[in-house]
């Protein structure tokens, strides 16, 4: 089991993988525990754990054998979600959710979340696995980089230079883990041969498997089951208003010891979320953010922001396209806006409304992470 979930900060500490076996007793590649019996996994991963060719296409009926490192022994899993490896003349999405049946997952055993935004271009990933070559029987980490996403579905991650190892056939499955955050940003569906100089390897995105399976990685799944059963149109909305990052209060200059730390404004909120997606089940389906983000406008305060609000973003699963943001007062730059002025008496010519300038740091911070999430 990967435990992709909560904040990393230096080497990979994601617990250890599942491990899908043959009736042999080898492994054929890795899964990961999503939910609290459910694991995803790849279709051509199950397949070759049930002795069949890797791209068959029809659900298996038989029941797949995984391991636990957290625990003793072996477990069964039957297939739930099938949605077959891709074939020449066929189109795939390679994805499988199956659903231990013998008998209770190991106790430490944490699912892992989704990331709810896609990875950065140049971003650290973490991807477990079981390379043939060289052999390594206990599994192996292997770091790599996010180029990008490519069609509409896969994720490109090249394997790094500085690497001891290159993903390989005996990664297929696993999850690909943001190193920042934990969250997985993808499944990895396609590497080079062993024997291959190639590093570029291929993950199905987040957003594709939480598609794939709703009922278990999309946590608004059952909101929705709710309302629609009910007839009630609507939309749940979390709003968020004057954070001031950079103020004596917030952004790590308070006062008082229990918000000194820049996180502990985001700390608070997540507890309160945490509490209100737990017991009554509300998730917000649309976050509005109205100023003063921050108190001067300044470069360093509004990075703060952005990084505040992709954390809130992850912690909550929502999408930034779905977070509304209107600036304060405080938000704009006045030593830019006067500096502007003062250059425009100098060229002999008037200042033009609305004086842009003095939104250039605001501007900038969030068009840097706008195109960030796009990948």
């Amino acid at each position: 089991m990967m435990r992709c979930g909560s904040t990393v900060t230096d080497a990979p500490d994601f617990g250890l993988a599942v491990r899908m076996m043959d009736a042999n007793g080898s492994t054929v590649g890795v899964g990961v525990l999503v939910g609290s019996r459910e694991i995803l996994t790849c279709a051509h991963v199950v397949n070759a754990a049930l002795g069949r060719d890797r791209a068959v296409q029809d659900r298996p009926a038989g029941e797949v054998t995984v391991a636990f490192a957290l625990g003793d022994g072996s477990l069964r899993a039957r297939v739930q979600l099938w949605m077959p490896p891709p074939r020449t003349g066929a189109i795939g999405d390679d994805i499988a959710g199956l659903v231990v049946t013998s008998i209770e997952v190991p106790t430490g055993a944490t699912p892992a979340r989704l990331a709810a935004n896609p990875p950065a271009r140049g971003r650290v990933v973490d991807v477990f696995g079981y390379p043939g070559n060289p052999p390594r029987p206990h599994g192996a980490w292997v770091t790599a980089t996010v180029r990008g996403q490519v069609g509409d579905r896969h994720l490109q991650l090249d394997s790094t230079l500085d690497s001891a190892l290159r993903i390989q056939p005996g990664f297929s499955g696993s999850p690909v883990c943001d190193r920042d955050t934990g969250r997985v940003v993808g499944l990895l569906t396609t590497a080079p041969p062993a024997a291959s100089e190639q590093r570029d390897s291929y993950a199905i995105t987040a957003d594709r498997l939480r598609l794939a399976w709703p009922e278990i990685l999309d946590p608004r799944h059952t909101q929705a089951r709710r309302r629609a059963a009910s007839g009630v149109s609507e939309v749940t909305i979390l709003h968020v208003s004057d954070p001031r990052f950079g103020h004596h209060l917030v952004g790590g200059n308070s006062l008082t010891p229990a918000d000194q730390d820049h996180d502990a404004l985001f700390g608070r909120l997540h507890d309160d979320l945490e509490a209100l997606a737990g017991d009554p089940g509300l998730r917000p389906d649309l976050m509005v953010v109205t100023g003063d983000l921050a108190e001067r406008g300044l470069r360093s305060e509004l990075e703060q922001v952005v990084g505040f609000l992709t954390a809130l973003t992850e912690a909550v699963q929502l999408p930034r396209r779905h977070v509304a943001i209107v600036p304060g007062n405080h938000d704009l730059n006045r030593k830019a806006c006067a500096a502007y002025f003062q250059e425009q008496e100098a060229d002999e010519c008037q200042p033009v409304a609305p004086y842009w300038p003095k939104w250039k740091h605001f501007a900038a911070a969030f068009e840097r992470s706008t195109r960030e999430s796009r990948g």
